[in-house]
C-alpha cells in the first residue's frame, strides 16, 4: 500500500509543472557499455555555448550644463566570477572565473541548480564603481546535457547622477549642494560634480533621501537668498538608475519654485517627487477647452503593440516598457476600462482573479483590491487628479502566456464633461518558439508549499499541436531508487507510456492520442496533493518538457512540503 501511495503521488504530481527554465536538455549521452556502469543520478552541464553579455548604462551625463548623450564604454565579463549553486543545499558545488569557463561538460547530481554571474561586491558608496550580476535556473536530468546559452548581467547597485536644467543654472550659486542618503550611505554632488554615484541595495526596495541646500540669485535683495529642501525617493531598486534633475517650476521676481524630476532609467519612466517649494506663488490655469490626453509612453497607443520572446529577458521579465500616461487639463471624473480577448483562456484568468472585462477605475468595487496587488492606482489615486501613470510591464510576462489579440478599450472623462478614447492592443506572436505552460491562477515562476485549498489546474496550448511530452521527477523524497521500486521511472513519456499507460490514466492523465497533436490539454492535480503531502517533508520539482513545430518549452512545477 504503501508503494502504491508513492506512485500515485509521483504520477499525480509530476504534471503539474511549471517555472521558466533557462536551460534546454539535448541528447542522452551515450557510452560504450550503454549507460551501465555509469551512477544513475548524475547529469553534465556543458558550459561551451555559455555566453555572458553585460547590459551597461547606455548614456551619460557629461556635465552639469551638458544635456548630450553618449555611449557608455562596452564592459568586459572576463573577470567576472561564475558560481554554480545547489538549489536543494544552497551550497556552491563549483566556482570559477568566466574567462577560464571548463571546456569539458561538468557531471553534476541530478536536481535544479542556480548559476550565479557577478562582477564583484557592491561597496556601502562609490563614485564610478557599478556592480553588474545574473542569475539562471537549470536542471541536471539523469545522463543528459544540459547547455547554457546566453545570459546578460545587469547593474546590481543603484546608480545615482545629478545634474541642472539650463534655465536654472545661472540663477543658483556655486555653494549649491545635492546630498543623496540611503541606509548608512551618503554622497554629496556639488554644483560641478558630473560623476555617478553608485550605492549598495540593502533591501529588495528601499528609501532614498534627497537633500538640497545651497542659494539664488535674488534680483529684489541685491543678495544671495538661501533655501534647503529635503524630498523622497521611494520603491528604490537594485538595477535603477535615478536620474535627478534640479529644474525651476516657476519663478518670479525675486522667487523661483524648484522641483526635482526623477528618471527612472531601467523602466522608461518619469517620477515627479513631491518637494517643498523655495518661495512660491502658485498659478494655477483654469482653461476646460482640451479633453484628457492618453498616450503610451514611448510608443504609439493607435498601433498594436506586440510581444515578442525578444523583449523578455533570461527571467522571463518583459524588458519594454508599456506606461499609459494620462493628463487632464480638469480633473479627472472617471477612468473606463473595456477589456476583450481572442483567447478565451485569457479572459478566465481575469474572472479567477476578480477582474472584470468593464470597469471603472475611480469605482473599481470589488476588483479595487486586486487592481492594487499588480500595482494599478484606484479610487482617489485618479478621481480629481490631472496626471495619471500607471505600467503594465510586469504583467507583460503573464499575458505573454495567453496567444493571441488582447485589447484594452480606455476612456478618460474629466469633469467638464471632455473625453478620450484609446485602444491599447497587444498581441503575442504565435510563432515565438513553443507551446504554453499555464498554472491557472498562480504565478507558475514561483515555489509553492502544498497546503488545504491549493489548486494545481494545468493549461498546456499549442498552435501547431503537441508532438512530445516528457516529464521528469527531481524530489528530495520520491529518489530515483525509490520511483524503481514501484515501477515508475524517473523520466516518463506521456505519449509513449508503454507500460505506465493504464496507471496514469487511472489517475486521470492523459497519454497517448490525448496528447499527440493536440493543441489544448487541460487537466488537474489538486486532489492528489495531500498524498504527496504523505511522502514526508521536502522540495518536489517537476519538468515538463513539451515540443511541438514551432519549439520547445521547458517548465518546472515546484512544490513543497512541511
Amino acid at each position: 500500500m504503501k508503494q502504491m501511495n508513492i506512485l500515485i503521488k509521483a504520477a499525480t504530481v509530476l504534471i503539474g509543472a511549471t517555472m521558466l527554465m533557462a536551460g534546454c536538455v539535448n541528447e542522452d549521452i551515450r557510452y560504450d557499455d550503454d549507460n551501465k556502469t555509469k551512477p544513475e543520478n548524475v547529469g553534465y552541464l556543458s558550459l561551451s555555448g555559455l555566453n555572458v553579455e553585460v547590459m551597461s548604462d547606455t548614456e551619460v551625463i557629461t556635465g552639469v550644463k551638458s544635456h548630450t548623450p553618449t555611449r557608455a564604454e562596452s564592459v568586459d565579463p572576463s573577470d567576472f566570477t561564475v558560481d554554480i549553486v545547489s538549489n536543494k543545499t544552497g551550497e556552491v558545488v563549483t566556482s570559477f572565473k568566466y574567462a577560464d569557463k571548463p571546456a569539458e561538460p561538468i557531471e553534476l547530481e541530478v536536481g535544479n541548480y542556480t548559476l550565479n554571474v557577478y562582477s564583484g561586491k557592491a561597496p556601502d558608496m562609490a563614485w564610478e564603481t557599478p556592480t553588474y550580476g545574473a542569475s539562471k535556473e537549470f536542471v541536471i536530468t539523469r545522463l543528459k546535457e544540459t547547455s547554457l546559452g546566453r545570459i546578460i548581467c545587469k547593474l546590481s547597485s543603484i546608480k545615482i547622477s545629478v545634474t541642472y536644467s539650463a534655465d536654472i543654472i545661472d540663477m543658483l550659486s556655486e555653494d549649491t549642494n545635492v546630498n543623496i542618503a540611503l541606509d548608512q550611505a551618503s554622497a554629496d554632488f556639488g554644483f560641478t560634480e558630473e560623476r555617478a554615484a553608485y550605492f549598495r541595495a540593502p533591501e529588495a526596495t528601499n528609501q532614498m533621501d534627497v537633500t538640497i541646500t545651497g542659494s539664488y540669485k535674488s534680483t529684489e535683495a541685491g543678495e544671495n537668498s538661501s533655501f534647503e529642501m529635503t524630498s523622497t525617493l521611494t520603491d528604490v531598486k537594485p538595477g535603477q538608475w535615478r536620474k535627478i534633475t534640479i529644474i525651476i517650476e516657476h519663478a518670479s521676481e525675486g522667487d523661483i519654485d524648484i522641483r526635482i524630476e526623477v528618471e527612472n532609467w531601467t523602466f522608461d519612466e518619469v517620477i515627479t517627487v513631491d518637494t517643498s517649494s523655495v518661495l512660491m506663488e502658485t498659478v494655477i490655469d483654469d482653461n476646460d477647452g482640451k479633453a484628457p490626453e492618453i498616450v503610451l509612453d514611448g510608443g504609439n497607443i493607435d498601433e498594436p503593440f506586440t510581444l515578442t520572446d525578444e523583449m523578455f529577458d533570461q527571467y522571463g521579465d518583459c524588458t519594454e516598457p508599456v506606461r499609459i500616461n494620462l493628463t487632464s487639463e480638469n480633473p479627472m471624473a472617471s477612468l473606463q476600462v473595456e477589456i476583450s480577448s481572442t483567447d478565451n483562456g485569457f479572459m478566465g484568468a481575469l474572472e479567477a482573479l476578480g477582474i472584470p472585462s468593464s470597469f471603472d477605475m475611480c469605482e473599481s468595487g470589488a476588483a479595487g483590491p486586486v487592481l492594487n496587488a499588480l500595482g494599478y492606482p484606484t479610487g482617489d489615486d485618479i478621481k480629481g487628479k490631472n496626471q495619471v501613470s500607471f505600467n503594465l510591464q510586469p504583467q507583460m510576462k503573464q499575458l505573454y502566456a495567453y496567444k493571441g489579440t488582447h485589447s484594452f478599450k480606455i476612456t478618460a472623462t474629466d469633469e467638464k464633461g471632455g473625453q478620450t478614447v484609446k485602444t491599447l492592443v497587444i498581441t503575442t506572436s504565435a510563432a515565438a518558439g513553443g507551446p504554453t505552460i499555464v498554472w491557472v491562477d498562480h504565478d507558475i515562476d514561483t515555489r509553492y508549499t502544498i497546503t488545504d485549498g491549493l489548486d494545481v489546474a494545468i493549461d498546456i496550448t499549442s498552435e501547431t499541436g503537441i508532438k512530445e511530452f516528457i516529464v521528469t521527477i527531481n524530489s528530495d523524497t520520491l529518489t530515483p531508487s525509490e520511483l524503481e521500486s514501484v515501477g515508475l521511472k524517473q523520466v516518463i513519456d506521456l505519449i509513449n507510456p508503454g507500460a505506465l499507460k493504464t496507471a496514469l490514466e487511472g489517475l486521470g492523465f492523459p497519454t497517448e492520442d490525448q496528447v499527440l497533436n493536440q493543441k489544448k490539454v487541460s487537466f488537474s492535480i489538486t486532489a492528489f496533493l495531500p498524498l504527496l503531502q504523505a511522502t514526508g517533508t521536502g522540495d518536489h520539482d517537476f519538468v515538463l518538457d513539451v515540443k511541438d513545430d514551432s519549439g520547445q518549452t521547458i517548465k518546472t512545477l515546484m512544490l513543497k512540503t512541511e
